[in-house]
Formats: C-alpha cells, sequence, structure tokens
C-alpha cells in the first residue's frame, strides 16, 4: 500500500513540474521595460500623468550629488510645464539657491524661482530638496541630447553636476520610450 501511495505521489509531482515547466516555457519574450524609467497615470480628460523616477549626476569637484525626478501631464501636444524635484547631497546645507543652470548641446535652461522643501542629514550628507517648474516643451528638447552639465548656484557657492554612463544612459532611454511621443 505504501509502495502505491508513494508512486501516486511521485507521479503528481511530475505532472506538477512538467505543467510547471510548460507555463514558464510559454511565457512570451520580454523586452526591457520602461517601468523602471518612469511610471503612468491615467487622468482622464487631461491624458496621463507622468513621473520620472530619480536619477543621479556627480558633482565633479566632491563626492555629492544630486538626483533629479520629474513630473508632468500630456495628451497629444505640449502646452503645460513640468515640476522637477531635486535631491542634492552635499557636504554643506544648502539652505537657499539663486539659481539652477540645465545644459547640453542642445538647449540651456535657466531657473531662477525654486522653493526649499527641507534640509535633514543623510548618512554623510546633508540633503537639501528643491521643487520649481519648468517649459515642458524645453524639458522636451533637453532630453533631445543625454550629457548634460547641471550648475547650482547658492550663498554656499557654485556646484557642478555632470551625467555619469548610466546617466546617459537613462536618458537616451527616456527620450527614446517617452519623449519621442511629444515631437
Amino acid at each position: 500500500m505504501n509502495l502505491k501511495i508513494s508512486l501516486q505521489v511521485t507521479i503528481i509531482f511530475l505532472l506538477y513540474l512538467i505543467v510547471f515547466q510548460s507555463c514558464s516555457v510559454l511565457k512570451p519574450g520580454s523586452k526591457k521595460s520602461s517601468k523602471n524609467l518612469y511610471e503612468t497615470f491615467y487622468i482622464g480628460e487631461e491624458g496621463i500623468q507622468y513621473f520620472i523616477k530619480p536619477f543621479s549626476f556627480g558633482n565633479i569637484n566632491t563626492k555629492g550629488r544630486i538626483d533629479i525626478d520629474f513630473t508632468f501631464r500630456y495628451k497629444n501636444e505640449v502646452k503645460d510645464s513640468a515640476i522637477l524635484n531635486l535631491s542634492i547631497y552635499e557636504g554643506v546645507i544648502i539652505k537657499s539657491l539663486d539659481s539652477i543652470k540645465f545644459r547640453n548641446n542642445v538647449v540651456q535652461i535657466n531657473q531662477f524661482s525654486t522653493q526649499l522643501m527641507y534640509n535633514e542629514v543623510d548618512n554623510d550628507f546633508f540633503k537639501s530638496r528643491y521643487t520649481t517648474k519648468i517649459p515642458l516643451n524645453t524639458l522636451n528638447k533637453l532630453f533631445g541630447e543625454e550629457n548634460w552639465t547641471l550648475y547650482l548656484y547658492s550663498s554656499q557657492g557654485k556646484f557642478q553636476y555632470q551625467t555619469g554612463k548610466k546617466t546617459s544612459k537613462f536618458i537616451s532611454s527616456l527620450n527614446k520610450n517617452l519623449f519621442v511621443l511629444m515631437r
């Protein structure tokens, strides 16, 4: 009797493995998803809201960095602005920003109006979080080229940040998968 039960359990187990394995073989091939780049939210008549996930730029003079993310809405024409959020990680507290400049080979953005959201200690750095708005059509042009330089001007000094290899690929992927829709 035990041999009969053992044989039945083995057969059921093997059938389970065969079914499980065949399901995984039938799984369709996938290409790299853009889920790690941005998120979308349908908002009805206004189209879709896009949230571009944070990506980093390294300070060329210190071990600091800046992480930026964007939120904007788009339906079938570019007519609004994008919200730009910056998280600045530096050895000094950036209590106020005089201006921000983004530059690449296609466009330059000079932004003078920023709002401090908060300052906090983050490991070995001070984290300063700011927000501002920039024209969506200008942001679209900025993503047309992946090598950016960012400049922050504050009473604590001038800070310069550049794209690294990973960030350049991130920007290029966003250009090909998202911003191409707006051109």
